[in-house]
């Protein structure tokens, strides 16, 4: 599991965090990544691969400890930062020593932009496999603030902000809407033999993050519960932002120059 010293840096005030798996042994394809703004599971990338690693944007001082500063401080290594703004052609700033113009939530969606390309996932899995990823610099500030927004687009599709649910997936049949034997069948996602989620690709039914199947895992996780309307909701939101995370993994493949 996390360690509580981690988890309460998302509990003390507004944060991002990264989780992911230091060894993979369940897989031959690198896909450990999620962003998340509230504590987590420590199984939530993987079961198979040991604890997810919660790597929290800002790190806030604990109250009960005595402390010289009580403001949250920047958890990115102050070499890394040196380098991004060389790299950036840009002067450091204070207080966080960030490249000029630039805000940490930028950097962190670069990155999460960085591990989502299939390049890279498939370029580094022998590295990947065996130690935290590794991030290369942009080669300028078109390419990180190109890398950056479509960063953003997938950390707040996977946080499942101001997901627009569409006339499509539409959930159809009658029946008492308790979910049973889910599965995939004809471009329907079935949570029981009469009730069904409309105009599903089989790609995004297979999608994987980590160790898990997310559609297929949601409905799992909800065996013998009744979906209620913001389940519903919430699943087609799902099968929304899977579809826009496999665009815009191409998308960031056609800025990448590796």
């Amino acid at each position: 599991m996390p360690r509580p010293a981690i988890m309460q840096h998302l509990l003390m005030g507004e944060n991002l965090a990264l989780c992911t798996h230091r060894i993979i042994r369940s897989a031959t394809t690198w896909q450990h990544i999620l962003v998340t703004d509230k504590i987590t599971d420590g199984n939530c990338v993987s079961n198979r691969d040991g604890p997810t690693h919660v790597f929290p944007l800002y790190l806030y001082p604990n109250p009960e400890e005595l402390a010289i500063s009580t403001e949250r401080s920047l958890n990115f290594n102050p070499a890394f930062l040196t380098a991004f703004s060389e790299a950036l052609a840009l002067p450091q700033t204070t207080p966080f020593n960030l490249p000029e113009g630039i805000s940490p939530e930028a950097i962190l969606a670069y990155i999460y932009a960085i591990l989502y390309s299939p390049t890279y996932r498939e370029r580094y899995y022998e590295f990947l496999k065996y130690d935290f990823p590794r991030i290369p610099l942009p080669q300028d500030i078109e390419q990180f603030r190109t890398l950056a927004a479509l960063g953003q687009r997938l950390m707040d599709s996977h946080l499942l902000k101001d997901v627009q649910i569409p006339a499509v997936h539409r959930f159809e049949g009658e029946g008492d809407g308790v979910v049973s034997k889910p599965h995939y069948a004809d471009g329907k996602v079935w949570i029981n033999p009469t009730q069904h989620f409309t105009d599903v690709s089989e790609e995004v039914w297979e999608y994987e993050i980590g160790a898990y199947q997310v559609c297929e895992k949601w409905l799992k996780d909800r065996k013998g519960e009744v979906l209620r309307y913001e389940d519903v909701r919430q699943y087609r939101a799902i099968l929304v932002a899977i579809a826009e995370t496999l665009a815009t993994m191409e998308a960031i493949d056609g800025v990448l120059e590796f």
